[in-house]
This record gives C-alpha cells, sequence and structure tokens, in this order.
C-alpha cells in the first residue's frame, strides 16, 4: 500500500507540472496581445472559485492527516494559474471597453 500512495503522490505532482506547461502558452498570448474575445469572465471567475475550494480542502485534508504534500502542490499550482489567467480576462475585458460617451 505504501508504494501505492508513492506512485500516487508522484502523479498528483506530475499533474501540478502539466496544469503549468498547459496553462503557460495562454497566460503568456493574453499577455503579448490582450486580446480576451469570446472569453467568458463569469467562466474564469466560476472555474477560480471551484479550484480555490479544491485548493482549501486539501490543505485542510493535509492540515488534518498530515499527508497530501502533492495534492496541495498541484491545487495551488492549478489556482494560481486559473487565477492570473481569471485576473487578466478582467484586466484585459475591463480596458477593451469604450469610455462612456459624455451626455
Amino acid at each position: 500500500m505504501e508504494q501505492f500512495f508513492l506512485i500516487a503522490g508522484t502523479l498528483q505532482t506530475a499533474a501540478g507540472c502539466i496544469y503549468f506547461i498547459g496553462y503557460y502558452p495562454l497566460v503568456k498570448k493574453l499577455v503579448q496581445t490582450q486580446n480576451v474575445e469570446g472569453m467568458s469572465c463569469l467562466a474564469w471567475s466560476m472555474w477560480f472559485v471551484s479550484s480555490l475550494f479544491a485548493l482549501l480542502y486539501s490543505v485542510a485534508l493535509l492540515s488534518e492527516t498530515g499527508t497530501g504534500w502533492a495534492l496541495v502542490f498541484s491545487n495551488g499550482i492549478a489556482c494560481s494559474l486559473v487565477g492570473c489567467t481569471t485576473f487578466l480576462v478582467y484586466l484585459y475585458s475591463w480596458s477593451s471597453q469604450p469610455p462612456p460617451r459624455a451626455r
């Protein structure tokens, strides 16, 4: 059983690295182009909240059991990347809006 948890922890840590590899091109492109056309602020906000819940759960599990660093690592990476993307989507959505017209 110990070997199973070692493999599971390794795979969970790898998931955090895969999150980074997957999100990096998106974040890089958003920063370079500042184009968020077709990206939903609401959808990204919901993904951020759900990833934050997953991170909080993994931290609670770690504090209760003393194990689960790999889960905290991967959820922390995911939450950070989704949070960064959400921030950029909001930032560039607001900056691309035309200013209100004077009456």
